[in-house]
């Protein structure tokens, strides 16, 4: 079977190169251009590229993924549908997303989670950081805003703070994008993970802070995808006092909660992995062929 697979590139930063990765090892062979099984894009900014492909090998199935739906105008609404409907299977990257699709445009999709990264738990590392935040933390939807008003309520202000990402928020310990083996040791090194988004097509922080870590995520209850990211016991209301009242109740027994956000972990692990998600993409263009029921 052949593919050929776009999306947004940048070493370390990028889901491409991952899923390229899963692809392979599942037997796909990636072609840059010619005829092939199907074309994968996995996100907007590669889906004109992915019609000329599609326009020059109409034999080829083409998939085209959407990350979110979060702040489109109307105008851009429109403009998404029109390529949209150029598709011959829609992907969504979370059950909101899909809902979004459905309400929003009117369009049918199959959900395919995003992957995550090739990190692991390392069992012997110390909890030296207290927080961490991943991500665009400039973005309106990871509100920054919320993760400085609750370091500087009562005594958070003495506590550590990492934050990596491609944007500086002005406060906390700023590292700037950090490469896969940092965000590994990050990522265990931490106590919690802050993932106090709102609106987000997935989430990936919450579910690496587990699977690759063994921190626990702090979610608030109106994350639009907190139920496909994170249990329940991690999940509180969108303000520096519930934030910092359930952080004190997971610290009175920090081994308990841990052992959730492990177990939770491993499951997401097997879930989100580049070889899953793949096979994921394979199945779902299976499906679209008659050739697979099990999406």
């Amino acid at each position: 079977m052949k593919a050929i697979c776009l999306g947004w590139e940048k070493q370390d930063l990028d889901q491409i190169s991952r899923i390229r990765q899963g692809m392979i090892a599942n037997g796909i062979e990636l072609v840059s251009d010619g005829p092939c099984d199907f074309i994968y894009c996995h996100d907007s900014t590669v889906f004109d590229l992915g019609i000329e492909f599609k326009n020059k090998y109409p034999q080829s199935k083409l998939l085209l993924k959407v990350l979110d739906l979060n702040n489109f105008t109307e105008e851009r609404k429109k403009e998404l549908l029109s390529k949209l409907e150029k598709a011959d299977l829609i992907l969504a990257n979370s059950k909101y997303v899909q809902k979004d699709i459905k309400e929003k445009l009117g369009l049918e999709s199959v959900v395919v989670y995003d992957c995550i990264k090739d990190l692991e738990i390392l069992p012997d590392t110390k909890k030296e950081i207290d927080f961490l935040a991943v991500g665009r933390l400039q973005s309106p939807e990871k509100r920054a805003w919320l993760i400085k008003e609750f370091m500087f309520y009562k005594d958070n202000r003495n506590k550590i703070l990492a934050m990596c990402g491609p944007e500086n928020p002005g406060f906390g310990c700023f590292l700037g994008v950090v490469t896969d083996k940092i965000l590994q040791d990050l990522y265990n090194s931490a106590k919690f993970t802050l993932c106090l988004s709102k609106d987000e097509g997935l989430l990936l922080p919450a579910i690496e802070a587990m699977a690759c870590g063994n921190s626990i995520p702090i979610v608030c209850s109106d994350l639009t995808t907190k139920d496909e990211v994170c249990p329940p016991e991690f999940v509180c209301d969108p303000n520096k006092e519930s934030i910092h009242a359930k952080i004190e109740e997971i610290e009175k027994n920090y081994s308990k909660y841990q052992s959730i956000a492990t177990e939770t972990g491993k499951e997401f692990k097997k879930k989100f992995c580049k070889e899953q998600i793949a096979r994921n993409i394979i199945n779902a263009y299976e499906s679209l062929c008659g050739n697979n029921k099990n999406i």
